[in-house]
């Protein structure tokens, strides 16, 4: 299995690129600031670290060619305003198609998952401000995937610990539960992906994690 990961400095990029290591996967990481992964560089010629960036869809292409799957992980601070995870996650999907490629998994928020009325969480009055503009935009990615021939799951977080996994954690699929998503630590997240990858679970969902 080979996998290109779009946010590998983040908190749970870092991780999956560990963990998929562990599991002796191929991992191409591919993030703007990469330095942190130059010493893993061609480890075993499993590992490529890509300095890119999002908007460049020449090098998406270029980094996505011998992946066996795709995971975005983009769980940074985002500016109000900035469009380039939108764009990003477009670029991405484009590529796969074009070169017929077919399983992605994307790291999203909680406001995309579903409430008791069948809308979007995000869409609520009390939902956080802070993350409601990163929420729109997930669901306008939402909706496009719907519209291609991709595999993807969306997995859905309220917030993301920077701590390595527990193993203690809860899935939701579509909808939001009554009590909401807890805490969930990156190295859980990251251990959720590479199930739902190898065991190809979960497929045209979204996935509350918590």
């Amino acid at each position: 299995m080979q996998v290109t990961i779009f946010g590998a400095a983040g908190m749970v990029g870092k991780r999956l690129c560990e963990q998929a290591l562990a599991l002796d996967w191929g991992v191409i990481a591919f993030d703007r600031k990469i330095e942190q992964w130059l010493d893993k560089d061609q480890q075993a010629g499993r590992f490529i670290a890509i300095k890119g960036y999002l908007m460049d869809a020449d090098a998406i292409a270029k980094a996505i060619r011998d992946a066996d799957a795709v995971i975005i992980a983009l769980t940074g601070h985002m500016e109000s305003g900035d469009k380039s995870r939108m764009i990003g996650c477009r670029n991405i999907m484009a590529a796969m198609q074009e070169q017929q490629k077919s399983r992605l998994v994307i790291v999203s928020t909680d406001g995309v998952l579903e409430d008791e009325a069948g809308k979007y969480v995000f869409e609520s009055a009390d939902y956080s401000a802070e993350k409601k503009e990163v929420s729109e935009q997930y669901a306008r990615i939402w909706e496009l995937l719907k519209a291609t021939q991709l595999r993807y799951t969306m997995v859905c977080v309220a917030e993301v610990v920077d701590a390595p996994e527990e193993k203690a954690y809860h899935t939701y699929l579509e909808s939001l539960p009554v009590d909401g998503l807890s805490p969930v630590n990156a190295g859980d997240v990251s251990r959720y992906i590479l199930r739902s990858i190898s065991r190809d679970e979960h497929v045209y969902h979204r996935v509350g994690i918590g």
